[in-house]
Parts: C-alpha cells; structure tokens; sequence
C-alpha cells in the first residue's frame, strides 16, 4: 500500500508545474506527503506529515491537510468541505491546523471570515504566492504560516466547546459525573452562571460516553424547544428522534411506534397518544438493547412552571413523572443529566399545589470557575500557537480580574491578543496591560456582563439583591444578612461569586463588581427615557452609542443606526416593552441561523436594571427590493434568477427541512455536526412578512433577508393575521403557519421586480402581474414565479428546497 501510495503521489503532483511548485514548498518547510486525495478535477488535497523540528513548533504531531481548490475565485463550500473531511477523517487530522489554497488572490481573506466559525483554525494562500516560497523566493512558508496563525484569535469563542481538543480544565469534575452517570448511581444536575461552560461540559460527556459505547445516548437542548415548541408532546417526539439519530443500535429496532415514524416532530398528533407511545418505545429501546440510556438535558430551567413567562403550564411535572416511572420500572438503566443556570426547578418540592416529581431526584452540582492552574493551561497552550508568551504574575491578576469565568478569561486574553497585533515573532504579555485594558474589557462586554447579572435579577431576586450591597463595598451590611439567607448565599457561592470563607470583601469577579458599579453611577445620574420617546443622537443603550434613527418608530421598537465600543455600526432594535426572558425565547433560534443571506443577530440585552431591551442586528448598506419594483429599474432576468435562488436558500435555513432529516437519516453514522444539522433541521419559523422593503440588496452578499420582528414558530396557531394587507395566500390560512405563506410572499416578491410593478393590496393585482410575467418573463424563471403565486396551495411548491431545485434544475 505504500509504494501504491507513493506511485500515486508522484504521478498527480507531476502533472502540472503549479502542483509540482507547491510540493516542493511543501517538503522544504518540513512536511512529508503521505497521501493524495482527489474530489474532482479542480479539488484535491494532501495528507502532510510534520517533522520533529515542525511538531514541536505546530504543537501537534498528527496529520496536517493540505486542501486545494484550483479555481478563480474560492467558494465558502470549498472551505466548509475541507473542514467536514477533517471530523469524517477524525482522528486522523489535527484540529488546530489546516491549509487552504486557491487561485483566488483573496483566498486568505476569505479564509479568515469563514475559518473564525469553523472548528479548526484554517490558514489560506493564493496558489501564485508559492512562487515566492522558498526553495523557488525568498520567504520563508513557515514564517508565513505562522504569522497567519498568530494573528488568528483562538481564544475567541462564542459558542459552546464540541471538541475536546479545545477542552481546557474541568478534569476531576468531569470525571466524577462520568463515573455517576456509568455506574447509574445518580442522576445528575450541573448549574452555574451563563457561559461558565455547562454546554461545554455536558459535550464533553457526550463525546466520552459515545466513545467508551457504555451507552446509548441523546442530546435535547431545552432552550431551542423552549423557543420553537413548549409542549410535551414535541419534547418527547424530540428525545424519542435525538435517541434514534445519535444511536445507530436504537434504529434498527422493529416495532417502534413513536421515534422516527412521522419524519420531523413539528407534526401533531395527540399529547395523550405520544406519552403512551413514548413509553412504549422506550421500552423497546431498554428491552433490545440491554445498553443503559443516558439524555442529557440542556438549559433545563427553561421547562420550569415558574420560569420567566414559561408556556409550559404542568407539562414539566407530567414530563417527569413519565420519566421518573420508566427509571423505577428499570433501576439503574436510565441515566438524566441536565444542566441549567436556575436549580430551582430541582430545589422545589411543589409547583402550583402539585408535587414536584424531580425534588430530591437530582445529585447538585455548581460547575466552579477555573482554578489558576487551569487558567495558565487555556492561557498557554491556546498562547503558544498564536505567538503570545505568558508571565506567571500576568496569569495571576488575569485570573482575579475574571475570577476563573472561561468565557470571561477568554474574551479578555482575546483583547490582549488584539492588543499586541500584528506580530510575526513571540511576544511577551506585561502586567501593565491587564489594568489598561479593563476600561476596554468592560464596553466590548457589557451584554455579556448584563446577561449574567440579569439572570440573577429575573430569576433570584434576593441573591442579586445581596450581590448588589457586596458590589457597593457595604461589607459589614453583607456580612451581616450571611446568616440569615442560607440558601441565596449558597447560590451565590455555587456560582463563583462570592468565595467560600464567607469573609467576603468583594466579589470574586472583579471586572463584574466593577461594572455593577458602574451601572449604578450610570443609573444614579441618568434620566429615564419614556417607552414613547426616541434615544437622540449620542444616547448610549448599554454599549452602543446612537448615531442615527433608522426608519419610523413602529409599535414593537425603534430602530437606530448605533456603533459599539470598537466604532462597529449596528442596528440596535430598542424594545418598547418585554422581558429578558421573552427577548431569549425570540432570538434563541434566529441567533444561531448562520446564513449570508439572512440578517445576523449579534447581542442583545437591557440598558439597566429596569431600562429598555435591546437587540442588535448587523447593519447593511444598500438598497431594498422596493427600489426595483419599477419598469426602469428591474432587475435583469439572470440576477433576479440568482436573487431568487439565494432567498430559497434562506427560507431552507429558516423552515424545517423533511428532505434533509431523510438524506441524514440514511446514513448509517452521524457525528456531532450531522446531529446539530438535524436538530437544526427539524426545527422552523415561518417570517410571514416577506416583502420588497424586507429584502437588502446587498453589493457583497446579495439579497438579505430583515425585519423577524412578527415571525412565528411552524405550527403556531393562527391568532392574529398581523402583516403586509394582501400578501397572505389567495386560498388563505387554515388554522397555523406553515411554510407556504413565505413561499408565496416570496413569489409575489420577485413577481413585482420582474415585471416592475409593485403590488396593489387595494386593487389586488396579483392576476395582472402574473399576466405580465406571462409575457415578458422568460423561461424557466417565469414557471417558478408562477407556481409560486397559484392561487391553491396543491399547485404551489411544498417547500422552499423543492422550488430551488426546479430553478437549479432550469440552468443554474
């Protein structure tokens, strides 16, 4: 196999000069080429292999990919396709560095927008630049590789951590929750502050228990079920299909009566019939199987009875009962984890008169901050790669000014790293930094900051009323309520705000205490603006100052052009009214939609303890569709085709998608990104407002679909037909949205660019424009704008997926 391997390295990389020139390259900074891997004719990439000099310096010495893209301009798909044949190819490849090339002179820039999200840090090159790689320029491949790399912020992290290679601390913990859920001695509850990293946590169980295969195991994320569908019926379905999905076993069962029988679970059937069924199925998993079950629960507070505008009425006690009943049917094969910032729900022993069927049912866990030792690990090793060489005295005020919060520790090391930009050798952090930047530390995350103390003030009032006399230095006061609030000052130790010894003098969080006292002087001398008043130019909401009022006020919000502490402009959506928790509910599904031709949800918060909500959303320059809905102004049929294909690709990412969860579900294995693509996939909202003035036309990314301000979950129930009069389907609504009322605005849409027209809710000229598109449209565009406005939905696409494969289909 070797020689065949070597054979065929030698024939490809002969063909052309341009591969032999990056071989060359290749081998002279260090690397051996252990295999070629073709996709198609333009696509392939080498397996390389780092020499001793290159694994002590890369700080790896698995395989590094080479991926190669022979094309004049780079696609996002290139680089995503590169990143999923590392996790197939896992653990073969190296997380923490791959190689990107193209002929695209912009392939670097390219690679830094898409790599910030991917899972492996990816460092690009226009294939011309080898020409001036040693042995055949001047530079140095190595040194330009790495100061790539060390200007790549690997501390930056806004989601939960999947892989454990950027796993940093948390050992013994994890350890001892692995060892009680493997040997079903307890059921197990982890709490703590936002983004302490419980998701974190909880991925980390996941990847070791479907590793070790002691169990068979699912993930349910609470918080998308809150925000899609908060009904029991729907979160059995889900841990029925989470089970099935994760569990190549499970599928292979017959007679199951529930779990993956009727597709995606947003299709209803009765509550009563899915509990019996669940049950049922359930135990036919634990009957075949003889392997224990463990689910893992994320964000579990958000079920609860008595959380913050919670729609789930008494479905958590009748949730748990059933799953309570199953344990005690069969001891010890049934494992629950959950994780959650609130443990009330776990804490109380009634809700609303009823018998709370979890109290006492949960071993309590409060997830600690990182010791300093821990700290000095994430710091160093993660410091190493990017060039930044850390002073232990350094580590030690770092540490105290975060008080061991990972993510706060992250985001401030990112700063520092920012800071010392660009480089191209190691340098070394100094303490005087750490003081000069706490200013900066405190405006680029004040959301951040205010989602942590709000939770507190929404959901344990007194705690943040106790956190709030220790933030103003009243210490004798504070110390003198420590006896008489047990259990709140229980919590705040559990969190890691206060220390242990209960001598407190302040927080443990320093860059906390001194924002709460900042937020108080700012609430001190501010003047509270009333809900009907615009924010005049200069206004600072939280950390964004105003520039500008973008639009009208509507009745929800104003919106205003504002910049961030970093000069970002944004539009910020200041709410008139509304909880935290509601805004949550809202923007959980919508923030996490990464798609370019869908406006991005960047942060939200509250301007103070009793102020206004805000959300900001990035801000785009250009044009609305309104702007072309005139006869002068149509867009040409190729655009308007391309314009057309990409807001269906929108609406895919938004909608649930049935044809995917199928495609996935043939598979016989599903890694952690097949299962987040189905989760995603199962899950939709319906925008119902689509219309010219909601579409962008932007210079970079094409049309961008705004404005979610009245979008609703698929299957809500229809009531109010709030909305743009005249865009709803001709042959109406019949009882909930569904997909096929932004298909058919969408239609109506392009039909009015295409024939530069605009729509006439009054005169309802629908008919008119199609008679025109008749006419002057040309094929294939004119057939799908067409079926797209039939006036009965058996004509009109089912989905937004099948109306793009007829425009694929038609040449595109």
């Amino acid at each position: 196999m070797r020689n065949s391997d070597d054979e065929l390295i030698k024939w490809f990389l002969g063909v052309t000069e341009v591969r032999r020139r990056m071989a060359k390259v290749l081998r002279k900074a260090g690397f051996s080429i252990v295999r070629v891997v073709v996709m198609s004719r333009e696509i392939w990439c080498l397996h390389l292999k780092p020499d001793r000099g290159l694994r002590d310096l890369l700080g790896t010495s698995r395989q590094i990919i080479f991926w190669v893209a022979e094309h004049d301009e780079l696609q996002v798909d290139h680089i995503i396709n590169a990143s999923r044949y590392i996790i197939e190819k896992r653990p073969l490849f190296s997380e923490i560095l791959a190689i990107i090339a193209s002929r695209d002179s912009g392939t670097r820039r390219m690679v830094e927008e898409v790599g910030e999200k991917l899972q492996t840090p990816f460092a690009g090159f226009s294939i011309k630049e080898f020409s001036g790689f040693l042995p055949f320029g001047q530079t140095d491949f190595l040194r330009a590789l790495q100061t790539q790399f060390f200007t790549r912020d690997l501390y930056r992290r806004s989601l939960a951590i999947t892989s454990p290679a950027s796993f940093f601390g948390r050992k013994s913990i994890v350890n001892e929750l692995l060892a009680h859920l493997r040997q079903g001695t307890a059921h197990v509850g982890l709490f703590g502050l936002r983004k302490m990293g419980k998701t974190s946590v909880l991925y980390r169980l996941l990847d070791s228990l479907r590793t070790s295969g002691v169990a068979l195991t699912a993930h349910i994320d609470v918080q998308l079920i809150d925000a899609i569908n908060p009904t029991a019926s729907y979160f059995l379905r889900s841990v029925g299909d989470q089970l099935l999905d994760a569990n190549p076993s499970a599928r292979q069962i017959e007679g199951l009566k529930l779990f993956g029988r009727e597709g995606s679970p947003h299709r209803a059937i009765s509550e009563n019939e899915v509990f019996e069924l669940f049950a049922h199925d359930l135990k036919a998993v634990l009957a075949e199987t003889r392997t224990k079950v463990i689910i893992l629960f994320d964000e579990i507070e958000r079920m609860s009875p008595e959380a913050s505008r919670s729609k789930w009425g008494d479905s958590f006690i009748r949730i748990w009962r059933l799953l309570r009943g199953l344990d005690q049917t069969y001891p010890d094969r049934l494992g629950f984890f959950v994780t959650g910032t609130n443990p009330q729900c776990i804490e109380a022993n009634t809700f609303a008169g009823q018998e709370n069927p979890v109290y006492n049912y949960f071993s309590r866990y409060y997830l600690s901050p990182l010791d300093q030792a821990e700290c000095e690990e994430l710091l160093t090793k993660l410091g190493t790669r990017m060039g930044l060489a850390w002073r232990p005295e350094v580590i030690e005020s770092l540490s105290h000014q975060v008080g061991g919060h990972p993510f706060l520790l992250r985001s401030f090391a990112s700063i520092i790293h920012r800071e010392l930009s660009p480089r191209t050798t190691e340098v070394w952090v100094e303490p005087h930094l750490i003081p000069r930047l706490v200013d900066r530390f405190l405006l680029q995350h004040d959301s951040d900051l205010s989602q942590m103390v709000d939770v507190l003030r929404d959901q344990y009032n007194d705690e943040f009323w106790l956190l709030g006399i220790l933030a103003d230095g009243r210490v004798g006061e504070f110390r003198e309520l420590v006896r008489s609030f047990p259990n709140e000052i229980g919590h705040l130790i559990g969190y890691g705000l206060i220390g242990k010894d209960l001598d407190n003098s302040g927080l443990q969080l320093e860059v906390l205490q001194t924002w709460l006292q900042r937020r108080r002087d700012r609430e001190r001398t501010s003047i509270k603006i009333g809900e009907s008043e615009q924010h005049p130019k200069g206004s600072q909401i939280g950390k964004y100052k105003v520039l500008s009022s973008v639009g009208n006020a509507g009745g929800f919000a104003c919106v205003y052009k504002a910049e961030d502490a970093d000069g970002e402009t944004v539009a910020l959506k200041v709410l008139h009214e509304g909880s935290l928790a509601a805004l949550e509910r809202e923007i959980d599904v919508l923030a996490n939609i990464d798609h370019q031709n869908i406006v991005k949800v960047l942060d939200y918060g509250s301007a103070s303890n009793d102020g206004p909500l805000y959300l900001a959303m990035e801000f785009l320059e250009g044009r609305t569709l309104r702007a072309f809905c005139e006869r002068s102004q149509r867009l040409p049929t190729n655009q308007l085709r391309t314009v057309l294909y990409q807001l269906l690709d929108a609406l895919i990412h938004v909608h649930p998608d049935d044809e995917r969860i199928e495609q996935l579900r043939r598979r016989q294995e599903l890694d952690a990104s097949d299962l987040a693509e189905l989760n995603r996939a199962r899950h939709g909202y319906v925008h119902r407002d689509i219309k010219p003035e909601n579409i962008i036309l932007h210079d970079l990314r094409g049309p961008v679909l705004i404005d979610f301000n009245i979008s609703v979950k698929v299957l809500d129930p229809i009531r109010t037909q709030s909305g743009t009069p005249g865009y709803l389907p001709p042959d109406g609504l019949d009882g909930r949205w569904t997909p096929d009322v932004d298909l058919f605005q969408l239609g109506l849409t392009c039909l009015q660019v295409a024939t530069g027209y605009p729509y006439d809710s009054t005169s309802n000229n629908l008919e008119d424009l199609r008679e025109i598109a008749r006419t002057e449209v040309p094929e294939p565009l004119r057939r799908v704008l067409l079926r797209l406005t039939e006036a009965s939905r058996s004509e009109r696409y089912a989905s937004a997926r099948a109306a793009q494969r007829d425009l694929r289909g038609s040449g595109m």
